[in-house]
C-alpha cells in the first residue's frame, strides 16, 4: 500500500475526521477479490465433478494486505489421466478470465 495514503489516513484519523469514505471505497475491491476467488474455485470444482476427481474443501490462504490471497484445493484421489489433471488445474485460471 502506498505509504503517502497510509500517512494521510492516519493524520485524518488523529484529527477525528470521518473515515467512512475509506470503508465505502474498500468494499467493492474486497467484493471483487472474494468474488474472483469463488469463481476460480468453482472452476476447479466443476471439472472435478465432470472428470470424477475426488477433492476436499478449499483451504483459504490469508493475506495481511488483502485479507485473502488464494486457496489450496486438495485432490483426495488421483485423476484417471494427465489430461484430466491438466483440465482440473487450468479450470480455475480460465474461469478467472471470465470475471
Amino acid at each position: 500500500m502506498n505509504m503517502d495514503v497510509v500517512d494521510q489516513v492516519r493524520k485524518a484519523a488523529e484529527k477525528g475526521e470521518d473515515l467512512g469514505w475509506l470503508f465505502d471505497l474498500s468494499l467493492p475491491v474486497l467484493g471483487g477479490i472474494v468474488g474472483t476467488q469463488i469463481v476460480h474455485e468453482m472452476g476447479h470444482a466443476i471439472i472435478a465433478l465432470k472428470d470424477g476427481i475426488k477433492i476436499g474443501p478449499p483451504t483459504l490462504i490469508p493475506s495481511t494486505l488483502l485479507g485473502l490471497s488464494g486457496a489450496i484445493t486438495p485432490i483426495k484421489l488421483p485423476p484417471k489421466n494427465l489430461k484430466s489433471l491438466f483440465d482440473f488445474a487450468i479450470a480455475g485460471p480460465l474461469f478467472d478470465i471470465t470475471t
